[in-house]
């Protein structure tokens, strides 16, 4: 039982931005209109800008593999998933030769990514109990994954090769095209992907391998992490028919997936998800993390007189949230509401809203009002919620000053300045000076989320505005409200 509003102040936890430090994410995970979407096995490429719920989808499967497969109804017995963050995520190897093979000028990144699916998934399959093909029982033995190696006759010859040899462990030559065992005997990594085709095949399996944070690679060497991604795509490309039992799930940032460029780039528009939330689903995603908290549900139950299994439906999640959250910031009969508010001030020029910025507004929110006087019908009042979009605005452009280096003196160029709008002259003479510039410019701005075009053309429109969610963040000085 709660005793104040302090109290059911302290007890609200709206949760972390970071899907990796969120704790029970598997109980506060929502599906969302894509996620149907995103199970379809022909969907290769999701696509959102960053706090869009990528990885919360990824961690889904990586660390909460059972709730996930709860979720989305995938059976054991038909599909293997495997998760992959790009090279440095073989801790069962205990190796380094990724990272060797990556440091050379010349690096073949196809052939590395063809060896590190080939090892990632040649792992899961003898994890599960799946040792067929004369090369994963040969892999598996000299990785340690088989305490009890039976040689079986059909690989007597093979191991005649190898026996008697001091075990050494897997050496990824220095080409990143075999896998050498033994001290004598090679592994072939076209062989090993066959194998694993063959032997999903006859187990009726279908292999999803999953890559999340591969925007991070090679992060000081912008045009290397572009050559690596493109590399990853045309491997995609090349496994559809030549070992089809193996479906990739890319997990990228719009802004990256812009740059690339490779051949038949088009042929995956069709295999793509691109992740939004509506209205509804990011009140759930916030009420469902709430009422994590047994008190605050009480209180909740209290004060709406809802059954505790009402509480999420779509029909109660506002009546919900005004328990939590004042109606409006500014009181008044034409004034908007508070849900109207936060949503106009964290979309982005593209349209996006995202979890990423809603629940920062929540935790800023829940900062500010523990020096304001409480509402009577609410923890979190309306002075609290405006002056927690200060803080929002500036974290999201402290954000994009890091993620986007080659455009921070362009934002820097706003700074100070009067007006939310201009042409797109006006931009290029603010620019002025600046690499890139001109419609290279102006797209990477709009690509950004940070300019917003007024005639619906895209980033060859005549004039933009810049949204709410980045004014006060970039130091524009605006009369009025915020």
């Amino acid at each position: 039982m709660y005793e104040s509003k302090d109290e059911l102040l302290e007890a609200l936890e709206f949760g972390s931005v970071d899907s990796e430090s969120e704790k029970n994410l598997d109980s506060k995970f929502i599906k969302t209109k894509d996620f149907n979407d995103f199970l379809n096995p022909q969907k290769a490429l999701i696509l959102g800008a960053k706090g869009s719920g990528k990885s919360a989808l990824f961690q889904m499967f990586s660390k909460y593999e059972d709730s996930a497969r709860e979720l989305a109804h995938l059976k054991e017995d038909e599909v293997l998933i495997v998760t992959g963050t790009g090279f440095n995520d073989m801790k069962e190897l205990q190796t380094d030769d990724f990272s060797k093979l990556l440091k050379q000028e010349d690096a073949d990144f196809d052939r590395i990514w063809e060896l590190y699916i080939a090892t990632k998934i040649a792992i899961k399959l003898g994890q599960e109990g799946y040792y067929t093909g004369e090369n994963l029982v040969e892999f598996y033995k000299q990785a340690g994954l088989m305490e009890d190696f039976r040689i079986l006759s059909i690989l007597r010859q093979l191991w005649g090769m190898v026996i008697g040899t001091p075990m050494q462990g897997l050496d990824i030559d220095i080409k990143g095209v075999k896998i050498k065992v033994g001290g004598r005997y090679s592994l072939d990594t076209q062989d090993m992907l066959t194998e694993i085709n063959n032997t999903l095949a006859y187990e009726n399996l279908d292999c999803w391998i999953l890559f999340d944070k591969i925007d991070e690679l090679f992060s000081d060497d912008y045009q290397k992490r572009k050559l690596c991604i493109e590399s990853l795509f045309r491997i995609y490309l090349k496994f559809i028919n030549r070992f089809p039992r193996i479906k990739f799930k890319i997990f990228l940032r719009n802004d990256i997936w812009s740059t690339l460029e490779f051949v038949n780039k088009s042929h995956i528009s069709d295999k793509c998800v691109e992740l939004s939330w509506s209205e509804n689903s990011l009140l759930e995603m916030l009420m469902r993390r709430v009422l994590n908290n047994e008190t605050v549900m009480e209180y909740v139950i209290n004060e709406t007189g809802l059954d505790k299994k009402e509480l999420l439906l779509s029909v109660n999640l506002k009546t919900v949230f005004y328990t939590i959250f004042a109606k409006q910031v500014y009181k008044g009969k034409r004034e908007a509401t508070v849900i109207s508010w936060l949503l106009a001030r964290i979309t982005d020029g593209l349209g996006g809203r995202y979890p990423r910025e809603f629940i920062n507004f929540a935790n800023y929110s829940k900062e500010e009002q523990r020096t304001e006087k409480y509402d009577d019908n609410c923890l979190i009042g309306g002075n609290a919620i405006k002056r927690a979009f200060n803080k929002v605005s500036v974290t999201k452009c402290d954000t994009y000053l890091s993620e986007f280096p080659a455009l921070r003196a362009h934002f820097e160029r706003f700074r100070g300045k009067d007006t939310a709008k201009y042409t797109r002259e006006g931009i290029g003479d603010l620019m002025s000076g600046l690499e890139p510039k001109g419609d290279d410019m102006i797209k990477a701005l709009y690509e950004t989320g940070m300019l917003e075009a007024q005639h619906g053309r895209a980033s060859a429109d005549s004039s933009f505005e810049i949204p709410k969610l980045f004014r006060v963040g970039l130091g524009l000085v605006l009369r009025g409200r915020p």
